[in-house]
């Protein structure tokens, strides 16, 4: 018995994107209100800020811990992780 196998690859040229500036630092956060969480890393559970990231915007900060929720999905900065939204309006999650 023979076995045959195909790979095609289509490349085209690609110009990278323009760097990103940094965001110039903005009014904090501030917490749409408070939720229980499990963290592993301390093993228990600990009340964390909950923020809405439709309303986190470029220059913002949180300290963690924290939960910022979205429709699509959630993200859990643990209390040795600090967040910024770059300018590009990404989270940017960065250990202490």
């Amino acid at each position: 018995m023979a076995f045959m196998s195909w790979v095609v690859v289509a490349t085209t040229g690609t110009t990278p994107p323009a760097k990103l500036t940094a965001a110039k630092s903005v009014a904090a956060a501030k917490p749409d209100g408070e939720r229980t969480v499990f963290d592993t890393k301390l093993g228990k559970q600990i009340s964390v800020p909950v923020y809405d990231r439709a309303r986190l915007h470029p220059g913002m900060s949180i300290k963690g811990p924290c939960l910022i929720v979205e429709a699509g999905t959630s993200t859990y900065a643990s209390p040795s992780f600090d967040v910024a939204v770059d300018s590009g309006d990404a989270l940017v999650l960065t250990a202490r």
